[in-house]
C-alpha cells in the first residue's frame, strides 16, 4: 500500500488525478486488500492457520480411508451413519466457527471445511439410501447428487467461491448419471456422452457470460468436462460425431481465448485439438502420414495464435508508454 500511495501522490502532483479521484482510488484498493494493514506477525499467524488447516484434514482424511478401508464392513447401520455424522459436525463446525474472518487464508480454509461438510452429507444420504432403504443404485445416486447439489447451491450463494462452484457442477453430473442408470433405461453411450457435455458446456458459457462465479473456475472446469465427455463417448458409430463435437468444442474454447486474453481457456482449447485431432484425421482417413501433416500444420497455427496473443496483450502497453 505504501507503494501504491507514493504512486498517487505522483499522479496527483503531476496533475493526472484529482484530489477526490485520489481519495477514491486509495480507498477502493485499501478494501480490496484488507490484509494489508494486518501486522506480519499476524499475518504469518493466519497462513499458519490455514495450513495447520488443510494437514489436519489431509491426515484426519486419510485416517478415515484407512479406518473404512479395514473396518466399514464391521459397522451396523447406526454405527456407520454415526461416525460419518461425527465427521461432518466437525468439519462444519470449524467452518461455521472460522465463516466471520475477512483474511484470504481462512476464507479459502472455510469453503473447504464446509464443502467437505457437504460432501459429508451426501455420504449420509447415500448411506440411508443405499443401506437402510435399499434403494437402486440410480435412486441413490439422484439422491446422492440431488442433495449435494442443493446444499452446495446454497452455500455458493453465500459464498461465491471456486470449491462451491466445482462441487455444484459435480453434483449436477452425478445427477445425469443416476438419470441414465434408472432401471429400464438402456441409453447408447452416445446420449449420455451428449448430456455430460451439455452441462460442461452449458456451465462454461454461464461462467463466460459472467452467471457464475469466479468465471474462469467454471468456464474452465465446465469446458474441460465438454471435453473429457466427448472424448470417452466417441466409438462404435458415434465416434465420428463425438469426435467433431469435441473439435468444435476445442476450437470454440481456443477462440474464445484468444478473443478474451483467457490464457486458461487457450490452453485447454489447445490441449483438446491435440488429443482430438490426430483421432479425427485418422478415423476419416486412415493414414498416419495424414495425421502427422495435419499435426504440423495445426501446430504452426497454434504458434501463429501464441504471437497474436501476445501482441494483443502487449500493444496497449505499448501505447500507453508512448
Amino acid at each position: 500500500m505504501e507503494d501504491l500511495n507514493e504512486r498517487i501522490a505522483a499522479w496527483r502532483a503531476a496533475k493526472l488525478l484529482t484530489d477526490k479521484q485520489a481519495s477514491a482510488i486509495a480507498a477502493f484498493e485499501a478494501a480490496r486488500a484488507p490484509e494489508a494493514s494486518v501486522p506480519e506477525d499476524a499475518s504469518r499467524v493466519v497462513l499458519l492457520a490455514e495450513a495447520l488447516g488443510y494437514v489436519g484434514a489431509a491426515i484426519a482424511v486419510t485416517a478415515v480411508a484407512t479406518l473404512l478401508g479395514n473396518q466399514w464392513h464391521d459397522f451396523n447401520l447406526g454405527g456407520r451413519l454415526a461416525l460419518v455424522a461425527l465427521l461432518t459436525a466437525i468439519v462444519a463446525g470449524a467452518g461455521f466457527a472460522l465463516r466471520g474472518s475477512s483474511r484470504a487464508p481462512m476464507r479459502r480454509l472455510v469453503s473447504l471445511l464446509l464443502t467437505a461438510a457437504i460432501l459429508g452429507v451426501a455420504w449420509i444420504v447415500g448411506i440411508v439410501a443405499n443401506d437402510a432403504l435399499d434403494w437402486s443404485s440410480a435412486a441413490v445416486m439422484l439422491s446422492v447428487g440431488g442433495s449435494s447439489l442443493a446444499l452446495s447451491a446454497m452455500l455458493y450463494r453465500w459464498r461465491k467461491r471456486a470449491l462451491p462452484n466445482v462441487a455444484m457442477l459435480a453434483s449436477a453430473l452425478v445427477i445425469v448419471g443416476g438419470l441414465f442408470a434408472w432401471p429400464g433405461l438402456d441409453p447408447s453411450p452416445t446420449w449420455v456422452g451428449l448430456s455430460m457435455w451439455a452441462v460442461g458446456a452449458a456451465w462454461a458459457l454461464l461462467g463466460l457470460g459472467h452467471w457464475i462465479r469466479p468465471e474462469g473456475v467454471a468456464a474452465g472446469f465446465g469446458a474441460v468436462v465438454a471435453l473429457v465427455a466427448a472424448q470417452v463417448s466417441s466409438f462404435d458409430d458415434s465416434r465420428l460425431a463425438m469426435l467433431s463435437v469435441g473439435f468444435a468444442t476445442a476450437g470454440a474454447a481456443l477462440a474464445w481465448g484468444v478473443a478474451r486474453g483467457a490464457t486458461y481457456l487457450v490452453t485447454i482449447g489447445a490441449l483438446g485439438v491435440l488429443v482430438l485431432l490426430p483421432q479425427f484425421v485418422t478415423h476419416i482417413f486412415g493414414s498416419t502420414a495424414a495425421v502427422l501433416v495435419t499435426m504440423l500444420v495445426v501446430g504452426l497455427l497454434l504458434v501463429v495464435v501464441s504471437v497474436r496473443v501476445a501482441r494483443g496483450r502487449t500493444a496497449p502497453v505499448k501505447k500507453v508508454a508512448a
